[in-house]
């Protein structure tokens, strides 16, 4: 199948741009590569190896000693204390608005409120029942908790026996002995 006349008279103008689209890129292409090589037979000094001893740089460390001592002090490991600041060790728990916070000893753990007023409520009601109650705010998964607690107990054996009765003044069903405060 011959192209029509039209068909050929369209590709014309297409054929001859493309041919000297790349005869321009071919004559960059000789030009750049000449340019570069005029450049690169310019007056280059040429490189001798020299004969000088050449000095290491750290060999007056090494003479001193200086060098094994970095060295040795690298290699010596650090003992490294990580501990609480003297005035956050002795210091003793805070006083809640509404009881005292035991230092020591065990506590019975009734539950975790996330509402301040709700736990004050519930400690106020163990206060007036004659528990030693009070709460302590903690963080739990990013989110303030307050630890709603009975303390003052010497032994875990002490806590464990007063907790059915302080789990009824509660109202609740379940609670758990800890350290306190």
């Amino acid at each position: 199948m011959m192209p029509s006349q039209q068909e050929a008279q369209q590709r014309g103008p297409v054929q001859l741009k493309m041919a000297l689209l790349t005869a321009l890129v071919v004559g960059v292409c000789v030009a750049s590569f000449f340019v570069g090589m005029q450049f690169g037979r310019g007056d280059v000094a040429e490189a001798t190896p020299s004969t000088e001893k050449v000095k290491p740089l750290l060999e007056d460390a090494v003479a001193n000693g200086d060098l094994q001592e970095l060295l040795a002090r690298v290699e010596r490991p650090e003992k490294i204390e990580v501990g609480f600041p003297d005035a956050l060790a002795q210091s003793r728990p805070p006083l809640d608005d509404l009881g005292k916070i035991p230092a020591e000893g065990f506590a019975i753990h009734l539950r975790a409120e996330p509402d301040a007023v709700a736990a004050s409520a519930l400690v106020s009601t163990l206060a007036q029942a004659g528990h030693a109650a009070y709460r302590i705010q903690s963080i739990e998964k990013g989110v303030a908790q307050w630890n709603i607690r009975v303390g003052g107990y010497a032994t875990a054996e002490d806590a464990a026996a007063a907790q059915q009765i302080v789990q009824q003044a509660a109202g609740l069903t379940t609670s758990s002995v800890t350290k306190a405060p």
